[in-house]
């Protein structure tokens, strides 16, 4: 019998592209539009190999495929990350993924990939445009990557740091925070503690392990109430921890404190400044 694959895009042209090319070789496909639509059908066609966009609508491909490996059942199955993005082998290799390839789709090179894979082999990097993606995207020394929030807060960080003549993204996950810095290496990481299930440890355990990365990590908690930004044991609870992670980092990691909209909005920018000067 074929082997099962699962593909999942949410562009239809490339879904159907994806589709005939491995329909074409004999396998059996079962296509959906977003990791949520994936986690569902994967009880039901019960895949052999998993073929994955990143940027999809409702779960994006990385948290997608967190899930699959996070699960026993499902663990052992091969993931082949596709993305249109110009990311360096980093951004997926960091999170551990069988393979990736980049957009547009090379045929031959995607169907040899796919026959390694369901022959027990994990594929480094596959690269079907190499020749377009630069060894390493440069260094953005001007960019500031912040963890995604209250859309408030987003507002009034990204006027503060552009106005310092800065440039700014943002990240929507934990995944998101490391693939996009293993990509563009930016200035500063400004992650929000409260954003994210995902232990502050395990993210930045994984920018240590990404090459070459210069990024200063800068830590803090965003509260809707008042009280929680005033209260001193959740402050030193914060301190205490990021002392332990900040002596373990060989990237710089500074913790700014605890914000409310409310009580320390406009003192985070001032908190941030130092971060930002030429010389740090």
């Amino acid at each position: 019998m074929s082997a099962k694959i699962l593909v999942l895009e949410d562009d239809l042209t490339t879904q159907k592209t994806l589709e005939s090319c491995l329909k074409k070789d004999g396998y059996q496909v079962t296509c959906v539009e977003n990791g949520q639509e994936g986690l569902d059908a994967l009880s039901k066609c019960k895949p052999d190999l998993i073929v994955s966009d990143v940027m999809m609508p409702v779960m994006d491909g990385f948290r997608f495929y967190k899930a699959v490996k996070n699960n026993p059942d499902t663990e052992k199955i091969p993931v082949l990350i596709q993305t249109s993005l110009n990311e360096t082998e980093d951004s997926f290799l960091v999170i551990g993924v069988d393979a990736f390839f980049v957009k547009p789709l090379n045929p031959v090179e995607f169907l040899s990939t796919v026959k390694k894979l369901l022959g027990g082999q994990r594929v480094k990097s596959i690269d079907s445009s190499a020749s377009n993606i630069p060894d390493k995207i440069p260094e953005m020394q001007n960019l500031v990557l912040l963890s995604a929030g209250p859309e408030d807060l987003m507002k009034f960080l990204k006027k503060g740091i552009t106005g310092k003549g800065l440039e700014t993204t943002v990240a929507e996950s934990s995944e998101d925070i490391i693939s996009k810095t293993a990509a563009l290496h930016p200035k500063v990481v400004l992650i929000d503690l409260q954003l994210d299930k995902t232990p502050g440890t395990e993210v930045i355990d994984s920018l240590n392990k990404i090459k070459d990365l210069k990024t200063t990590i800068l830590l803090y908690a965003y509260f809707f109430k008042e009280d929680l930004a005033r209260d001193s044991s959740i402050h030193y609870f914060y301190t205490t921890n990021i002392d332990k992670i900040a002596q373990k980092s060989k990237l710089p990691v500074a913790y700014l404190g605890t914000f409310s909209k409310n009580v320390t909005q406009e003192h985070m920018i001032k908190a941030i400044a130092p971060y930002l000067s030429s010389s740090s």
